[in-house]
């Protein structure tokens, strides 16, 4: 029988390491079935300590290195509940106590995150069906009831929900609810996971600084959580596991059959393939990344920071702006067209997937560059990888109570502007839209409450309706979807700003347009190379709310001036904490609360 199970993933890992640590701690006299690797039967005493080892093996892993599935809005929960089943459940003093801290630490990171209980910041894995509105994120339930932070009510039997609502062991430290209502701007930076550069030249046994090897067959756990099964650096590893487990009929590896095909097993073959193929088959790679997040009353910004920008990927969220629980924006640059379906299906790369944006973010600010690296293939072996010729933006413009679309030059009695009624559950928002916007550079502008957002496109931009073409529509009746065609290189640049006084407030929604309009941004492109590719972008944008911000065309950003670098030594850097990379001793202190834990040793003190 071919068992499909994902059994690696950074989630899975530590759901079935504590489904066994638990079992085997209510059953430990009893004998199992299934045999160890060596084909001894094993007793529920044999499985509880083997499920320990590996639970505590895992936490290590995310105390050093943070989380693989960066601020996921799925995969989060995932990790929430095996976490706190452990914590509710276990017998086992260390990993309750060691449970316990990782749990606070990545309830930390879901509060500084959020808004609205809307856990809208980029993720390393994400869905259309869960990241368009956070009432279908399965991090919401948690948010609501741990904080209370939405009107609308959690999903029926949503699992977060249930099982923090009768939690009696844990309990959530009074400072994380001080950070998840903390209504004063501030940015977050952080570092997390193992770097894995797949485009490093091929070389035999390669071999890391950081001493991880990459033949160890003990590692595979550890690169799989990062889905690093394709970078040439694994493939020999992952090619000997397969073998080694009759992984090759599974529905995932049924993938790479051709590849198997093509080099008949030879290692070396397969090496050089994944690497010149690289850009386009490490579609789901987490590998490390920094992102930025700024927060202030009630609007977000989040970016993952020129993460692996002009590959193809699935599933990752390079960015996204945030105003309430509907009300969101963000960009893709689609790997298919819209399939025919009543929801958005995994598989739909439409709004999940295709090639990935160089991001850079500064506070309220941001500048989105999409330049493909390698040309889109037509049919044949590499047509799943393939991308339209066009970005697109994400805007429910019913949600919001206020939209306003500006085509270059700005708008005038004579501009031929038209005003339709955007309706929707929120009122009836005006929605100024030029009746044919020829030049590039145009302004989009949203209001909800007395939250703003201001979205650029350098090339012209036109709403598509997908009521009458039979593709998903999530309920909305009226525009959501803002395409720029021409191209799948387009630069986009977004600001979000409030009301009030201070860095990213303005005195109102009008005043927030004029400011952005005096700012338009300034793009030029270079020539295609000789590959017949996009050529790099330079762009120049002096942020209202963050100042001036310069993008060569080797992508470095400058701030005011000076060059803007990730500082891959951070774990989190926001007013609530410092914390280098490695370190596990975390001190968290907001409005004179304070969580002090050592992820290493369970040790926690809350005041």
């Amino acid at each position: 029988m071919i068992d499909n199970r994902w059994y690696w993933s950074e989630n899975h890992r530590i759901i079935f390491h504590t489904l066994e640590l638990l079992a085997g701690e209510l059953f430990p006299d009893a004998e199992f079935d299934v045999p160890d690797g060596d084909g001894n039967t094993m007793t529920g005493e044999d499985h509880a300590e083997r499920g320990r080892e590996f639970i505590l093996e895992w936490i290590d892993e995310k105390a050093t290195y943070g989380f693989t599935e960066w601020h996921s809005d799925v995969y989060y929960q995932k990790d929430l509940t095996p976490l706190l089943t452990l914590v509710e459940y276990s017998q086992d003093s260390e990993v309750v106590e060691r449970a316990t801290t990782l749990l606070d630490i990545l309830l930390f990171d879901m509060a500084m995150h959020q808004v609205h209980a809307n856990l809208g910041v980029t993720h390393g894995r994400s869905y259309a069906k869960d990241k368009l509105r956070a009432g279908t994120q399965d991090t919401f339930g948690t948010l609501q009831v741990l904080f209370g932070l939405s009107d609308e009510p959690p999903r029926s039997g949503d699992a977060g929900a249930v099982l923090f609502s009768r939690a009696q062991r844990y309990m959530v430290p009074a400072v994380l609810w001080e950070v998840a209502h903390h209504d004063e701007s501030f940015e977050d930076i952080e570092h997390m996971g193992v770097e894995i550069d797949p485009h490093q030249p091929v070389e035999e046994d390669p071999e890391r600084r950081d001493g991880l090897s990459y033949t160890d067959p003990d590692m595979v756990a550890f690169w799989w959580d990062r889905n690093a099964l394709t970078p040439w650096q694994t493939v020999p590893l992952t090619m000997d596991t397969a073998d080694e487990y009759d992984l090759w009929d599974t529905e995932l590896f049924s993938q790479f059959s051709a590849v198997q095909d093509v080099t008949g097993g030879d290692r070396e073959q397969a090496v050089e393939i994944a690497s010149a193929f690289a850009s386009l088959i490490n579609i789901g790679l987490l590998t490390a990344v920094d992102t930025r997040t700024w927060r202030d009353n009630g609007v977000m910004l989040s970016s993952a920071i020129d993460y692996r920008p002009g590959e193809f990927g699935h599933q990752y969220h390079a960015w996204q702006a945030t105003l309430g629980e509907r009300a969101i924006a963000f960009t893709t640059s689609p790997g298919n067209a819209p399939l025919e379906n009543e929801a958005w299906p995994d598989a739909d790369l439409y709004w999940n997937g295709g090639v990935q944006p160089q991001s850079h973010q500064v506070g309220p600010a941001a500048i989105q560059i999409y330049r493909p690296s390698y040309a889109s293939p037509g049919e044949g072996l590499l047509e799943a990888f393939g991308y339209l010729p066009l970005t697109h933006a994400y805007v429910p413009t019913e949600v919001f109570d206020e939209v306003v679309q500006v085509p270059a030059g700005g708008l005038d009695p004579d501009s031929g502007s038209t005003t339709t009624d955007a309706g929707g559950t929120t009122g009836t928002p005006e929605v100024t839209v030029p009746a044919a916007p020829e030049a590039n550079g145009a302004w989009l502008f949203a209001r909800k409450g007395d939250r703003y957002l201001g979205l650029w496109s350098n090339r012209p931009t036109e709403w598509v309706d997908h009521n009458s073409d039979g593709t998903p529509t999530g309920g909305l009746t009226e525009p959501f979807d803002l395409v720029a065609r021409g191209g799948a290189d387009n630069v986009w640049v977004v600001e979000v700003g409030s009301l009030g006084e201070g860095e990213g407030r303005y005195d109102d929604f009008e005043s927030f347009q004029e400011s952005l309009l005096a700012a338009t941004p300034l793009v030029t492109q270079a020539a295609p190379g000789p590959d017949g590719l996009p050529g790099a972008f330079s762009v120049l944008y002096n942020s209202p709310g963050a100042g001036a911000l310069a993008v060569e065309p080797d992508g470095t950003m400058s701030h005011d001036g000076e060059v803007v670098e990730p500082d891959d030594d951070v774990r989190f850097s926001n007013p609530f904490t410092d914390v280098k990379v490695g370190e596990t001793r975390i001190d968290i202190q907001a409005s004179g609360h304070q969580l002090e834990v050592d992820l290493a040793t369970g040790e926690r003190k809350v005041d």
